[in-house]
């Protein structure tokens, strides 16, 4: 992602999170990277088991996959 997620493995989640959720340009780039998507799927598969997310509908970090 950059160098500041480069500190640590959650840092590094945490930047890719930030990024589908703020930085639709950026976002729609980094999706190409099958690595990238992977771990953006696995961190939203995680938020949709540990969170009630009924009423959510498609949030906005999960419209590119």
């Amino acid at each position: 992602m950059d160098t500041y997620s480069c500190v640590a493995a959650t840092e590094d989640r945490a930047r890719i999170m930030e990024f589908f959720m703020t930085h639709d340009d950026e976002a729609e780039m980094l999706i190409q990277s099958p690595y990238i998507r992977a771990k953006l799927q696995i961190m939203c598969d995680a938020v949709r088991r540990y969170f009630d997310t009924a009423g959510w509908g498609t949030p906005r970090w999960e419209r590119l996959l």
